[in-house]
Parts: structure tokens; sequence; C-alpha cells
């Protein structure tokens, strides 16, 4: 191959652009597709960002930079991104609270939680303990039975 028969090729593709119409429709489409799919992920980004931080400086800097620098910076971000979304979180931390709230301890008239050890409830002042009659002990007004002496109370 000589530089002549790479210009001559290059001519004619040249000319088979410039003169095929079809081509050229083809080549409209293709960028029409390009500019939707540009818009598409900034928009995905986007919402992805907002669902997985709080911060909005985050927000603002991945939408930048993902209308400026759009598949570099998806990869970026698929690897800096949070591993899980806010709602995730809340529903975990809420998982998380029901499977320790089985040995808490509840007010029997506000049913805020309380320690063991508290004698009054901190929100409506309900008293928490009563007194064995028998050995003076406090214990839970749940209970019917002082757990110390075995008195019947209630």
């Amino acid at each position: 191959m000589n530089l002549d028969s790479i210009i001559n090729f290059i001519w004619s593709l040249q000319e088979f652009v410039t003169l095929n119409s079809s081509f050229d429709t083809i080549i409209k489409w293709f960028l029409l597709y390009l500019a939707f799919f540009w818009v598409a992920l900034v928009i995905w980004v986007a919402k992805d960002a907002i669902a997985r931080s709080n911060s909005i400086i985050f927000h603002v800097l991945v939408i930048i930079l993902n209308i400026f620098l759009p598949v570099f910076w998806l990869m970026i971000y698929l690897l800096i991104r949070p591993s899980r979304t806010l709602l995730d979180k809340y529903y975990e931390d809420l998982e998380f609270q029901a499977l320790t709230w089985h040995d808490k301890k509840f007010c029997l008239k506000c049913h805020a939680m309380v320690e063991d050890w508290f004698k009054f409830c901190w929100k409506c002042w309900e008293n928490l303990m009563q007194t064995c009659k028998k050995c003076k002990k406090d214990f839970s007004k749940e209970y019917e039975i002082c757990p110390f002496c075995g008195e019947k109370h209630k």
C-alpha cells in the first residue's frame, strides 16, 4: 500500500459520506440516541446520588462531573458511591431496633422505653416499681408476686 492508494480510499469514503443521504440520517439518529443516553445517564446518577446521600455538596459535585465527563465519571461514581441507599439504612436500623427491643422494658402507662433500674417513667412520671410488704425490696409493677420472697401482690 502506498500513499496514493490511502488518499484515494479516504477520498472515496468522504464522497460516500457526503453523497449518501441515508448515511447522514444514520449519523443524525446515532447522535440523537447518544444525546438521550447522556440525559438519561445524568438523571439516573442524580437520582442515585440523592437516594444514597444527604450531602448536597456530594449531589452537586456528582451531577456536574457527570454532565461534563459522562462515561468516565460514571465508572468512578460506581466505585465511590455509598453501598446502601438511605432507605436501606433506615430499614436496617429499624430491624436492628426491633431485634434489640425484646429485652427492653416499657412504661405501663405511656409505653415509653425505660431501663430496668428506673423507679419512675421519664416521660409520664408513672411509678414503675412497687415495694414488697414482706421483704421490703423493690420490684417491677408488672409482677404479681414478689420475685424475692414470693409474697402475692395486687
